[in-house]
């Protein structure tokens, strides 16, 4: 059987498609790839742009290589990322952004999230312990030169779902590397609203 030179899904051939940066690039990273990927015996899940961060810090070297890169015919990106931030307000998902973000080299990396204003005390460090666990349990978490700050505030009311607290509330931890505990950093809630 001839294989077909014609890409079903466009009607193009692979070399017009090749000619396309953009097309090419979608075919390579959503169809070729992603069959590997999918296929692959050890059962990968493929998932695309995962690794859109909300918010990120990076500081810029580039003049420090402009004319090496302009004689290598290159553009001059050099760059440190500093900080990465992820921001969740769905009360039962930022797991999710903790796992993420160990993935990323960085100094810093800041989640900030929200747990049901009515039982923060107990739960906020239960739900730390939890993601602690999860956070030693990913491969490529390596706690030493990187710190992690989650900063929780307040949700609705874990019962009648409305936001009845008078308060933001927000409330950070960090991680202590020495007993892989998050500790709850000691400042004034702010942004007080009176009645």
């Amino acid at each position: 059987m001839k294989e077909s030179n014609v890409f079903e899904k466009t009607g193009q051939t692979y070399f017009e498609i090749y000619r396309d940066f953009k097309a090419f690039t979608e075919l390579v990273n959503k169809y070729v790839i992603h069959n590997i990927i999918e296929n692959d015996p050890s059962g990968l899940t493929v998932q695309h742009e995962y690794y859109r961060i909300d918010t990120v810090g990076w500081k810029s070297n580039y003049k420090d290589i402009v004319d090496d890169a302009s004689d290598a015919g290159l553009n001059p990106h050099l760059w440190d990322l500093e900080v990465a931030i992820e921001h969740e307000n769905d009360v039962c998902d930022w797991t999710d952004e903790v796992i993420k973000l160990i993935h990323i080299k960085c100094p810093l990396k800041v989640i900030i999230c929200y747990n049901h204003h009515d039982i923060r005390n107990e739960n906020d460090l239960e739900k730390l312990s939890f993601v602690a666990d999860c956070m030693n349990k990913v491969k490529a978490f390596h706690y030493g030169d990187e710190e992690y700050l989650l900063i929780i505030g307040n949700a609705s009311n874990s019962i009648t779902h409305k936001a009845s607290y008078n308060c933001f509330d927000y409330r950070g931890y960090v991680l202590d590397s020495r007993d892989m505990k998050f500790s709850r950093l000691s400042v004034k809630p702010l942004f007080m609203h009176r009645k």
